[in-house]
């Protein structure tokens, strides 16, 4: 059996028999941080949150450099003294370490979230919850910083325009709203429709991998595609036939053709099933 199936059938076997030994690994619930600070006078004012949530943050802080984590969300809870709490979320692009960056975030949400009645007129308590937390990047230059050495170069560290734009949509995501800041998405889908999706920004994460290689494509498409004549066209190359999407209600079937126009511009066209031309886009 070992000859025919290889060796990993013959060592799942053993191990579901009992003949060898297999160790289960346990379930870990993911690290959470959770901390209060209660208050003996009630407190009045968004002004006045400030030195509890601070308080809170450098807390959060230090429990993070222990387990070498950043954190993606933080959700604040605001309790009056009688009445409902108000909680607020705030969403991070990449998971973040620094007190300051959190505090000012966190300061930007709080400016554009209305507090109840009762928490208006007084709070008794902050609360300040973290459940989503990702490992930090091992490889940081930012660990090495030092004001005596040079800025050394490190594989995976992020670059200063990497780190500015995150920030700008952290504070846009704060001040505006979640769902006010998107980004794009590539999907897995040859449909070029169906290649690509909006997402929240604070949702998006910069992919690891390498990119992908994919077939030539517009940077503008038209939707819905044009009906042309094709004999206003020159073809250039093609056939490419996407055909797909039997599963749902958006199947395709086309025959897509690079092509330039009698003025000079590179398109692209398809061909259906019913033998009707549409432009579906121009090259850059």
């Amino acid at each position: 059996m070992g000859k025919r199936f290889g060796p990993a059938l013959v060592d799942y076997l053993a191990r579901l028999t009992g003949q060898k030994a297999d160790p289960r690994e346990y379930i870990e619930p993911p690290e959470t941080f959770r901390s209060s600070v209660h208050l003996l006078e009630p407190i009045r004012g968004k002004g006045a949150l400030l030195l509890p949530m601070r308080r809170l943050l450098a807390e959060l802080v230090r429990w993070l450099a222990r387990r070498q984590l950043g954190v993606s969300a933080l959700t604040w809870t605001v309790e009056p003294l009688s009445g409902p709490a108000t909680a607020l979320t705030v969403e991070f692009a990449e998971p973040r370490t620094d007190d300051k960056a959190l505090l000012a975030l966190s300061k930007l949400k709080l400016e554009r979230t209305a507090l109840n009645k009762e928490a208006a007129e007084g709070v008794m308590s902050v609360s300040l919850q973290a459940d989503s937390t990702a490992p930090l990047n091992p490889v940081d230059a930012d660990l090495l910083a030092h004001p005596a050495l040079p800025a050394l170069p490190a594989k995976g560290a992020k670059s200063r325009s990497t780190a500015s734009s995150t920030e700008l949509v952290d504070s846009l995501a704060a001040k505006l709203g979640r769902s006010a800041v998107r980004g794009l998405r590539i999907v897995d889908d040859h449909r070029p429709e169906h290649a690509w999706s909006f997402e929240r920004a604070t949702h998006l994460r910069r992919s690891t991998s390498e990119p992908r290689t994919s077939a030539h494509r517009p940077l503008w498409l038209f939707d819905p595609p044009k009906p042309v004549d094709a004999r206003q066209f020159e073809l250039r190359s093609g056939p490419e036939r996407i055909e797909t999407g039997w599963w749902d209600t958006a199947q395709q079937h086309r025959d897509y053709f690079t092509a330039v126009s009698k003025d000079g511009v590179q398109c692209w066209l398809y061909r259906d099933r019913n033998e009707r031309w549409y432009l579906h886009g121009y090259f850059s």
